[in-house]
């Protein structure tokens, strides 16, 4: 059944939603400024809840043609994409505001949705999140710990031998590679099959140390390998401000993906956001350009499936929407999108900072995973380290990542390896199931889908030890090697 009526807080934002920091949006500002993109947000000044493009709306695939042509009198324009190329008909179409005009985007939006027969067509364009400077929120869900090098430090989930994942494809919309991924993790390089793409953009400080954003697209491929070390796996760097793009820009990012010849079988999306509403608050907010890739997903001559991040609010079932994932509770969409959580380390219950709640396909371990990450210093931006876990008071268990995080400013060196947490790194771990179970037999083969629905039936429920809530998770582990 469709997702129920979101709960609000009395300001009209949706509930149980992590802020952004400030040393974070001054990072993404700085990053998008590069590329005359400027941000607006709510709230407008301190760590905002949400943020979207200045000057610019969406409307939905299904506005019309003369609705276009009365908006552009008013002012509003259909535009190019960041990298120049037009919008393809048949999606939302990103319009840029009349110079002169003076309400913000989101106050555009709400007014053009309660206008007749326009009703929830319009949306602001979400900023899409994969990491974060400082202040938890969405994913990942903890700052990375560096580990010993490879191969004193051994990866978790461990590496895997013989061929499972063989003649799989595995895209990963991501941050692109890091230097170093390449040198001392044999699991990325070592194999018949290849690990490929874009070079990670602002990796390092000008001090030479670590971003915090950076390593991201490196460790989900190293999680991938680890489990399935037959796939093929490629990485985009999609998300090159600082961890984050707009939402119109990952959608026509996974479509380009989709439209490739021959496609990815997986599309591994650790990535998501939670929409601004922009309509009268009644149902979900509006997420017109994942509804895009939603509806490409589903298209009879498509066969990829989309396995996405359920997010690092620690909130649900009903308190936050995160789109993508968030469509894998829509009966219609349920074949062709994975929504994975996280447990914590022990597996008897899910991590603090994962969302929860019926729309989430599958639990998995998501709790101090080990793998790849960029050689150099680190230093910790979060104001974590203490006793109270930032998600849940009194915390849902001991030693969950909130209360064994370094203290904020601790500088530590990476040599090649990390300890990370996250929904997002969950998800390559199922990536990764579905890639082995598809090699497995010949009647999985090029058949994502069909291994999904075949892993669902080894899917049990426990019940969450923090607070009773029914978790679906797989009865075993990753194998151990």
């Amino acid at each position: 059944m469709p997702r129920p009526e979101q709960s609000r807080s009395a300001d009209g934002r949706p509930g149980g939603v992590q802020a952004i920091s400030r040393a974070q949006f001054a990072a993404i500002t700085k990053a998008a400024e590069r590329e005359n993109v400027q941000f607006e947000s709510e709230p407008s000044d301190g760590a905002p809840t949400h943020v979207w493009h200045k000057g610019h709306i969406l409307a939905g695939a299904d506005v019309a043609d003369y609705d276009i042509a009365e908006l552009t009198t008013h002012g509003a324009e259909i535009v190019r994409h960041l990298d120049g190329s037009e919008q393809r008909p048949g999606r939302a179409k990103l319009l840029r505001l009349h110079e002169n005009e003076t309400r913000s985007a989101w106050q555009v939006a709400a007014y053009l949705n309660n206008l007749r027969g326009l009703e929830g067509k319009f949306s602001v364009n979400n900023l899409v999140h994969v990491a974060h400077t400082d202040g938890v929120n969405f994913c990942p869900a903890d700052e990375p710990f560096p580990v010993r090098p490879y191969p004193e430090t051994i990866p978790y989930p461990p590496p895997q031998s013989g061929d499972g994942g063989a003649g799989v494809r595995v895209a990963v919309i991501d941050s692109g590679l890091s230097p170093g991924w390449d040198v001392d993790h044999p699991w990325l390089t070592d194999g018949p099959a290849e690990v490929s793409g874009d070079a990670e953009v602002g990796t390092y400080r000008p001090d030479g140390r670590i971003e915090a954003h950076a390593g991201h697209g490196t460790f989900i491929a190293g999680v991938v390998r680890c489990v399935a070390p037959a796939a093929t796996v490629h990485v985009s760097n999609t998300m090159r401000w600082a961890g984050s793009m707009l939402e119109s820009e990952v959608a026509k990012a996974v479509i380009e993906v989709l439209d490739t010849k021959p496609a990815p079988d997986i599309i591994n999306l650790s990535a998501g956001c939670v929409p601004m509403h922009t309509h009268d608050g009644k149902g979900a907010p509006v997420s017109l350009p994942m509804l895009d890739v939603m509806n490409r997903l589903t298209r009879p001559d498509c066969h990829t499936l989309l396995v996405t991040a359920a997010g690092n609010d620690g909130s649900g079932p009903d308190d936050v929407w995160f789109f993508p994932a968030e469509y894998a509770g829509y009966p219609e969409f349920r074949d062709v999108v994975v929504a994975v959580g996280a447990l914590r380390q022990d597996r008897e219950g899910r991590a603090c900072f994962s969302n929860y709640g019926g729309w989430v396909t599958v639990y998995e371990d998501g709790e101090k995973l080990v793998n790849a990450f960029p050689p150099g210093p680190f230093q910790y931006q979060e104001p974590l380290g203490g006793t109270d876990c930032v998600y849940h008071s009194p915390s849902l268990y001991d030693g969950c990542s909130c209360v064994t995080a370094p203290q904020k400013g601790t500088v530590v060196r990476s040599r090649g390896m990390a300890e990370w947490s996250g929904t997002s790194f969950a998800t390559p771990v199922v990536v990764g199931r579905i890639a082995e179970r598809m090699s497995r037999g010949r009647q999985f083969l090029g058949r994502p889908r069909a291994a999904m629905r075949d892993l669902r039936r080894d899917l049990i429920e426990i019940e969450d030890s923090g607070d009773g809530v029914r978790l679906p998770i797989f009865p075993k582990r990753v194998p151990t090697g």
